[in-house]
């Protein structure tokens, strides 16, 4: 009882004047009283922070403002003719937005109470001042708005992230489907689909086929272990793309089996140049820590010409006929079919 006995007697204390422009503040916080011939006594909390220029108080509203309508508002006596009717201005700072208002007079005379709203424009003015939901009144239809704004904005900034994420695990599943996960080559599948696309393309020409085997493999992950193996497999795919262009395929389509497709190939002299450089540089040890490991490479190339429309596997049965050609022939060889 004390407390609020304490409480009801500061507030009696407290001048009439500070307890209304505390309610005005939360009633209309985007209001200004000015005093004859127009200087700012008071401005509501909102109203200060579209300023952005400090404390107006003590200022000419004629100086921070431009009133556009009525036509030649530029002093008190025109406030005074435009009592009631609606008002547009535009602010220092705030030049590109119009405001709206509204001015009554106090009673005694001599002050203006003008009460303004951010009319057309709203969500520039609230971004630019960062303005929130609590420098509106409750009972102000432009909160309701900015609310609105505010969940819209949140609910396509979450619907936003969830496609890209969504997006990223489908390019992601994409990826996988098409790729082989020990050296990131290509993988059958998409080999394939390599090959019947240039099928489709006649115009563009032929196109060649490689299938590379490597010689010795087995021996290195007999002698230094899988893990030697996978760093070889990894230092051919290298290699291979090494000497192959954008505009080729290469792909990992077995343990140690990789083909190479290469679009608009050229000539079988070009085409085994290609595959003997390949096999050179595949015969050069590997390292692996401390160890060198020894392999080599058999291919066998096919050249698919202008127009064929063999099945897919038919042609890469045909290369690896080729392929066991130069096993025959004594491996680290290079024969086309």
């Amino acid at each position: 009882m004390k407390v609020e006995y304490a409480s009801s007697v500061a507030n009696q204390a407290r001048k009439p004047v500070e307890i209304m422009l505390e309610m005005l503040d939360v009633l209309m916080p985007l209001h200004v009283l000015v005093i004859n011939p127009g200087r700012i006594i008071h401005v509501g909390p909102t109203f200060a922070k579209l300023l952005n220029t400090g404390n107006p108080v003590g200022k000419d509203i004629f100086e921070l403002l431009e009133f556009r309508r009525p036509v030649g508002l530029r002093r008190w006596e025109g406030l005074e003719k435009a009592t009631g009717l609606g008002l547009i201005a535009r602010l220092e700072g705030l030049t590109d937005h119009n405001l709206k208002a509204v001015c009554v007079p106090l009673v005694g005379g001599g002050r203006f109470l003008i009460n303004f709203s951010l009319g057309a424009g709203i969500h520039k003015i609230v971004a630019s001042r960062n303005l929130k939901i609590r420098d509106f009144s409750p009972a102000d239809s432009m909160g309701e708005m900015l609310y609105m704004k505010e969940i819209q904005s949140v609910v396509l900034s979450a619907s936003r992230d969830l496609n890209n994420r969504l997006d990223g695990a489908k390019t992601m599943a994409e990826e996988q489907a098409f790729t082989d996960s020990l050296t990131g080559l290509n993988n059958r599948r998409a080999l394939h689909g390599f090959i019947s696309r240039l099928q489709d393309r006649n115009a563009f020409g032929g196109f060649a086929i490689m299938q590379i085997d490597l010689d010795f493999f087995k021996s290195v992950n007999d002698t230094y272990g899988h893990a030697a193996g996978d760093h070889v497999l990894q230092e051919v795919s290298r290699i291979l793309l090494s000497e192959t262009r954008s505009t080729d395929l290469v792909a990992r389509v077995g343990g140690d089996e990789f083909v190479i497709v290469l679009s608009d190939f050229g000539t079988p002299d070009q085409l085994r140049e290609v595959g003997s450089r390949i096999i050179e540089k595949i015969a050069l040890p590997i390292s692996f820590g401390a160890h060198k490991c020894q392999i080599g490479a058999s291919i066998g190339a096919l050249v698919v010409k202008q127009g064929d429309d063999m099945a897919v596997d038919d042609l890469l049965a045909l290369a690896d006929k080729a392929l066991y050609q130069s096993k025959k022939m004594g491996r680290g060889m290079f024969s086309i079919a």
